[in-house]
């Protein structure tokens, strides 16, 4: 009896210890792994390449980034102007010019660098129509009248048409929306004037 005992206890203890080496081999292996993936993390470096905007009045795109990692792709998108249509970007890496007036770029970087975009514009000019708001045949001076004109957003030198009336009435200005148009030309945009008289 005492002997089916003993042999009771030793395979007991026999299983534990085999229990204990799993578990310790399993250790083993979790902790290798993350020594692995813990060297492999911090061996691995991301190079970085700046990018400056010099947009010369204009807003930039909320998607055009500041940086751009090395052996990646990205596009820059076109900034906005009131008044201007955009006429490229000057391109400069690393101080070094490489395209002018450049509208569609992709940066794809192969080692560390810096780049710099600067805007170039070219003003519009929008059509201005004229509604003389009377019978052209009593303006005296209407054949001597522009019928239209192009002007450039906030333009100070234009000049509008003065019309004469021959029924007595009085040219009081043009107006746009009820509004008189006067200073610097405030629409980036073709309007339509409506000439306003006084009796």
């Amino acid at each position: 009896m005492k002997k089916r005992i003993l042999l009771a206890v030793i395979a007991i203890a026999t299983l534990a210890s085999c229990n204990n080496n799993e578990i310790t081999k399993e250790e083993i292996k979790t902790s290798t792994k993350t020594s692995i993936i813990t060297n492999l993390s911090t061996s691995i470096v991301v190079k970085t390449c700046n990018i400056t905007y010099d947009l010369q009045g204009g807003e930039n795109d909320i998607n055009n980034k500041d940086t751009v990692n090395v052996n990646e792709e990205l596009i820059i998108n076109n900034p906005t102007r009131l008044g201007f249509s955009f006429d490229g970007w000057d391109l400069y890496v690393d101080e070094e010019l490489v395209k002018s007036y450049e509208k569609d770029i992709v940066l794809t970087p192969q080692k560390e660098e810096n780049y710099t975009l600067i805007a170039n514009w070219e003003r519009v000019a929008y059509t201005v129509t004229f509604n003389f708001n009377k019978d052209i045949s009593l303006i005296t001076n209407y054949s001597e009248l522009p019928k239209e004109v192009e002007i450039r957003y906030n333009d100070i030198g234009y000049i509008l048409p003065k019309p004469e009336s021959s029924d007595g009435d009085v040219f009081d200005g043009w107006y746009y929306e009820d509004k008189l148009v006067s200073g610097p030309w405030p629409y980036y945009y073709d309007v339509c004037l409506n000439a306003k008289w006084k009796s």
